[in-house]
């Protein structure tokens, strides 16, 4: 039997893996798509890329929900989880249908193309890409996501640890090689697609194993039971959504308020800023587990040390990051961007300032995402939306 400490290490190994090579993923995909494809074409894709989370957003909610409470109940309850996992999946199935039949409409009526002030050239495009994307998570993560749950509150959220980190490779490196080789727009998002189908047979091959190791069985949903709990996620839809806003769907607000164009010279600083944040989270998956084992045995002197250890982390790795970004990120900035994209300081130093409080935050914002505290969450959520909001507005008429 493996140990705690081994699950952790790997889990951990694994998130900074994710990391290493989001970090290379983007650096090299900026100046690949900026040598191939003009800017505006780049925030086309940047903004895809986050249109196809929002509409995931519902399913990912309730998978959230229903993973939390895997832990909460433990595996003394596994025929419980077992009966909660499969009446999801058909309310998690009927909301990715009726994704596709909205965005169909959209497309009929040029809705999306209208909102997000895309070029009537690249209309088409979009429209057939964000349905192609809609239809494959239909027939694979909106049930899949829901497998890691149970099989990761029993131990083997190291192994979930080492697929995501797969999933990310091949998301990243398949589209960037294609576009390097002259992948059009439509096609970069067919090997996009490619990538999903490859990374979720591995996913499947797993969960399925898992399946049949812990002897769940295939039972009949219970309707009532999967609206039930979905009902109890809604509180998460309301925090993820406010999460969304805060981050990636700034892209979505920017191309709103201004142009697809707008994106790239926004996203391109960020994603300096995002690998450090990428750092902070990688922690808390192989902390997580462990964190909610120690409060559902009540070891108060472990809580301590975990919070303890992930400060001492963050002080002596995540801090000089911080500083010495400051330091190099405007001289390598517009080089990387092929001097098409001005480095843009106060923003940098705004979005440095607000990882140092993220970092802080994280190992109580894991105890309540734990414990499933989604009305706490939510009215902390609602106050930091209303100082975004005022401070966007600021920002807006002083800087643009």
């Amino acid at each position: 039997m493996q140990s705690d400490t081994y699950k952790i290490f790997h889990t951990a190994l694994a998130s900074w893996f994710q990391i290493v090579m989001l970090v290379i993923s983007n650096i090299l995909i900026i100046p690949l798509i900026l040598h191939k494809w003009d800017p505006e074409l780049l925030g086309l894709w940047l903004i895809l890329i986050s249109l196809t989370q929002l509409t995931s957003i519902i399913n990912l909610s309730y998978q959230t929900y229903l993973y939390n409470r895997c832990f909460t109940l433990n595996i003394k309850n596994k025929k419980l989880i077992n009966k909660e996992l499969l009446s999801a999946i058909p309310i998690s199935l009927l909301i990715s249908l009726s994704v596709i039949v909205v965005l169909i409409i959209f497309y009929k009526f040029d809705i999306l193309i209208d909102l997000l002030n895309i070029n009537k050239e690249y209309s088409e495009i979009f429209n057939i890409s964000i349905i192609y994307l809609s239809v494959f998570y239909f027939f694979s993560y909106s049930y899949g996501n829901f497998l890691p749950g149970p099989f990761s509150a029993f131990g083997h959220y190291h192994v979930y640890a080492w697929i995501k980190v797969f999933r990310t490779f091949i998301n990243s490196f398949i589209p960037a090689i294609a576009i390097f080789l002259g992948a059009s727009f439509i096609e970069a998002v067919y090997f996009l697609i490619l990538s999903e189908i490859i990374s979720f047979i591995i996913h499947i091959f797993f969960s399925l194993k898992y399946f049949v190791k812990f002897s769940f069985k295939f039972l009949k949903p219970n309707i009532n039971l999967g609206l039930n709990q979905f009902k109890l996620s809604f509180f998460i839809l309301i925090n993820s959504i406010i999460d969304f806003i805060k981050n990636i769907g700034l892209r979505l607000i920017l191309t709103t308020v201004f142009s697809p164009l707008s994106v790239s010279y926004f996203v391109t600083l960020r994603i300096i800023t995002n690998f450090i944040k990428f750092s902070i989270d990688s922690l808390r998956d192989p902390l997580f587990p462990k964190l909610m084992t120690s409060f559902e045995n009540n070891q108060k002197k472990n809580i301590l040390l975990l919070i303890e250890t992930y400060w001492i982390i963050t002080i002596v790795i995540v801090s000089p990051i911080l500083i010495i970004s400051q330091i190099l990120a405007p001289f390598f900035f517009e080089y990387w961007t092929l001097n098409k994209i001005k480095f843009q300081p106060y923003l940098f130093n705004f979005l440095i300032m607000s990882l140092l409080f993220y970092s802080i935050n994280l190992p109580f914002d894991m105890i309540l995402k734990g414990f499933n505290k989604n009305k706490k969450i939510l009215t902390i959520n609602l106050f930091s939306v209303l100082i975004f909001l005022i401070s966007f507005l600021i920002f807006i008429n002083f800087y643009s």
